[in-house]
């Protein structure tokens, strides 16, 4: 059964809390089937996620390479249909800016996309 939030901002906060755990099924409930994605480590690989295949093989990637790391939003700004959010993913040993965009439809995460700066996820967004 899908957990479906009211609003693109819980959404986004859901997806947080479900990579920080690490927990591809909590993950899946809240996107669409064919949630497509470009996370930090899309950059690193230079392919997207796809599916909730794709949301398992991105979690264990994270857990591989940032062991034991969390995310979390300082800035947020939403609609009913995309929320922007800036935050930072600390770990062992590091730590690192982000910028997302999520996109929603029909009450689920549709897609989600990092960003190298807060203008650009704006500009993003704005597509």
């Amino acid at each position: 059964m899908r957990c479906v939030p009211q609003r693109s901002e819980e959404l986004l906060q859901s997806l947080l809390e479900a990579a920080n755990r690490r927990d591809a099924a909590a993950l899946a409930a809240i996107c669409t089937p064919d949630v497509e994605f470009r996370p930090v480590v899309a950059a690193l690989t230079g392919e997207a996620y796809r599916g909730e295949e794709g949301i398992r093989r991105w979690l264990a990637e994270i857990e591989r390479r940032f062991p034991g790391s969390y995310a979390a939003a300082d800035e947020v700004e939403s609609s009913s249909h995309a929320a922007i959010a800036s935050g930072r993913t600390r770990g062992r040993d590091m730590s690192f800016a982000w910028h997302v965009v999520v996109r929603v439809d029909g009450g689920l995460i549709a897609s989600w996309s990092f960003h190298p700066s807060r203008e650009h996820a704006e500009r993003a967004a704005a597509q």
